[in-house]
């Protein structure tokens, strides 16, 4: 079961990353948004009648790379472990954490910045999604 969800989860952020990638169109080597899904472990628990997966992730940003703006089906926490990452969900503020910071994003709220304002550092760190388990994809991009 957690090798399904694994594979599922992969596709899904594998998604992200090319999203990511197309922020930045400069020079030879562009700035990426790298994802690795340490584990996803399907809970005993469900919200609103349905299952729901808890899914840990490593993300790396390196510098100057981001996202574009997004949703998550499923609350997001985060801690920094190392690096600078500039954030702003909803109508909040841009807010600029720093390795020890955590962050939030509630469901479906949207994640209109996500990126490393550093030049020459990467970013990095971890996340863990709470979201329904038949969710058909985890970072679901905004229209333009």
């Amino acid at each position: 079961m957690q090798q399904q969800i694994l594979f599922k989860v992969t596709l899904f952020f594998s998604g992200f990353c090319c999203l990511a990638a197309f922020t930045f169109a400069a020079g030879a080597a562009e700035p990426k948004v790298h994802v690795k899904i340490l584990r996803a472990d399907e809970l005993k628990l469900q919200q609103n009648g349905k299952s729901m997966t808890a899914t840990l992730l490593e993300v790396t940003l390196d510098p100057l790379a981001g996202s574009p703006p997004h949703r998550h089906p499923g609350s997001v926490s985060g801690y920094i472990l190392e690096g600078t990452f500039e954030f702003q969900v909803g109508d909040g503020p841009l807010q600029t954490f720093q390795a020890g910071d955590t962050f939030f994003e509630p469901v479906m709220v949207l994640h209109r910045i996500g990126r490393n304002p550093d030049p020459h550092k990467r970013t990095r760190f971890i996340v863990t999604m709470v979201h329904p388990s038949d969710a058909k994809q985890l970072v679901i991009p905004e229209p333009q």
